[in-house]
């Protein structure tokens, strides 16, 4: 198969390098921090002569400034699996010699292959994408008559006007890298946000042959063996095992763009965090590939956790205590916020309504779900609002809670994130660890779908945590005024199946699939058990 890939925008991203070289050509303030592209784009096309300095602007960051521009995320995995199902990978740019304006006449096209050639894209065993495969045009007819030549089966550009030129073949799959929720009407074209989403659309889930040709890129060691780890739906975790008899946990990591944060990097550092801080039953950090964006780590041994017990319980609360020293007792400015940190009662409001209007925005493609959502959720969440409102601390349901009764969260603490040695425990999963609310992280425990926790277990756990954290005087009153809202958040969150099967990343949502209606089915369920158990306990957990 021949695979045609734009350059500007769809491999090399240059997002934060426009607003650097803007600022240091003095084009904008430089102490400014709000500036994306297309906000800088506007903003300097507002001023006088402002479509000339915008070209400017763009021949500086792709001609003298080309080094500094970043790949865009997952492209690398992209490639590595074109080479592994041995797809033919062409790169044509509509890239003009030299920039406007540009008075050092910078070669843009040298440039671009300089780039390329520094990633190892010619690299034979690396990208092995051969030089004489990248083409540039002056101008878009040419480029797509290139594109017409080399006979593409795809062609994957961030321009939809590339793809309503007329003469654009109709017989290339068309697909648009766009992620601000472009549409083009009566077109055959696909639209994804993200490499991740391309490389799912067409080549399926992640194998294990793969992950053995990454991980010997990575560690450059011989394998023994390679087995996928069925742990739960957002990760995909593999057992390795070298000729030298080391066994790895590898993990590769859900694409920068397609989550908005580095997952790879905010889990290996939080474990090098918390390891220098004493804490030791977490995953030792063996390498990371950022590229790849895949993390490698020691093997743990040990068996899951089906049926909760208090010893394992108390074993858990043991370690949220360890959290809350290390919280306590370093002054840790340079640690994000956790992932969807809920630092005040609008924020968990937020969360909630866009979630609601995500699934809104789907559930014309299905019955049940609108009448839930329309019937059931809504009415209940706005008495939930009105009752929680009324309870919540009024320092913190706008602002952010003090730093002081913050702690450090793995934020999605659980037994389905724990490996069972017996009498102790490893705990894993730090993808979305940072600063959070402990009354997030109590609640979360308490809903958690993967929990089940019997009565004695669930009241050991909040009496735990009340005592643990009873330095702040509003953490009670908190707490029992946000359970309904996170039992609400909960169920948003099992829903999101109907979100995912809506986009390229399945094409599975429009057919008849029994399968995914089965899925689909089982969620609603599970979400209208959250709204039955919020209505409930609402008078209960309202209670100061």
């Amino acid at each position: 198969m021949k695979i045609g890939i734009d350059f500007d925008n769809t491999i090399a991203k240059y997002d934060e390098l426009f607003v650097h070289v803007a600022a240091l050509e003095c084009m904008i303030d430089g102490t400014r921090e709000d500036y994306d592209k297309v906000h800088l784009r506007d903003y300097l096309r507002s001023q006088k002569n402002g479509e000339q300095i915008w070209m400017k602007l763009q021949g500086l960051v792709y001609g003298r400034y080309m080094a500094k521009a970043e790949m865009m995320p997952g492209f690398s995995r992209f490639i590595f699996r074109c080479k592994y199902y041995g797809h033919k990978i062409y790169i044509v740019s509509h890239k003009t010699e030299y920039g406007h304006f540009d008075a050092e006449k910078v070669s843009l096209r040298r440039e671009a292959l300089k780039w390329m050639c520094n990633r190892r894209f010619f690299d034979a065993s690396y990208f092995d994408i051969c030089e004489d495969d990248v083409y540039f045009a002056d101008t878009r007819k040419e480029k797509i008559k290139q594109i017409s030549n080399l006979g593409c089966d795809y062609f994957i550009d961030d321009l939809p006007e590339l793809f309503i030129e007329d003469s654009f073949p109709k017989s290339i799959h068309k697909i648009l890298f766009c992620n601000n929720g472009a549409e083009i009407d009566n077109l055959n074209v696909d639209i994804t946000s993200d490499w991740q989403g391309i490389s799912h659309y067409m080549f399926g889930n992640i194998i294990q042959e793969e992950i053995q040709q990454w991980f010997v890129l990575s560690m450059d060691v011989d394998l023994i063996s390679v087995n996928k780890i069925h742990r739960g739906g957002n990760s995909n975790v593999f057992h390795v095992i070298s000729n030298e008899g080391n066994e790895y946990a590898v993990k590769a990591y859900s694409s920068r763009l397609c989550d908005q944060r580095y997952r790879l990097a905010t889990e290996y550092n939080a474990i090098r965090f918390l390891q220098s801080h004493g804490i030791r039953n977490i995953p030792q950090p063996i390498c990371n590939d950022d590229l790849l964006d895949l993390g490698i780590y020691k093997w743990i041994s040990g068996d899951q956790i089906d049926i909760p017990s208090v010893k394992k319980v108390k074993q858990i609360i043991k370690f949220v205590q360890k959290l809350y020293v290390v919280s306590k007792s370093f002054k840790i400015e340079y640690i994000e916020n956790a992932t969807e940190a809920c630092l005040s009662a609008d924020a968990i409001v937020v969360q909630v309504e866009q979630r609601l209007q995500k699934l809104l925005d789907v559930s014309f493609n299905n019955v049940d779900l609108h009448m839930f959502l329309k019937d059931r959720f809504e009415p209940l969440w706005h008495k939930v609002l009105e009752q929680c409102y009324d309870c919540w601390p009024h320092s913190s349901i706008s602002n952010e809670l003090n730093k002081e009764y913050q702690i450090l969260s793995p934020s999605d603490l659980g037994f389905h994130n724990v490996i069972d040695h017996g009498d102790t425990m490893s705990f894993v999963d730090f993808e979305y660890f940072g600063w959070d609310d402990p009354v997030k992280l109590t609640a979360d425990f308490l809903w958690h779908p993967a929990m089940h926790l019997d009565e004695v277990q669930s009241i050991l756990w909040e009496e735990s945590m009340i005592k643990l954290f009873d330095d702040d005087p509003d953490f009670v009153r908190r707490l029992h005024a946000a359970k309904p809202l996170y039992g609400m958040r909960w169920s948003m969150i099992v829903l999101k199946k109907f979100v995912e099967f809506s986009t390229i990343y399945t094409d599975a949502y429009n057919i008849e699939d029994q399968q995914i209606k089965e899925q689909l089915d089982l969620q609603l369920t599970k979400a209208q058990y959250y709204c039955d158990v919020v209505t409930e306990s609402i008078q209960e957990s309202l209670v100061i």
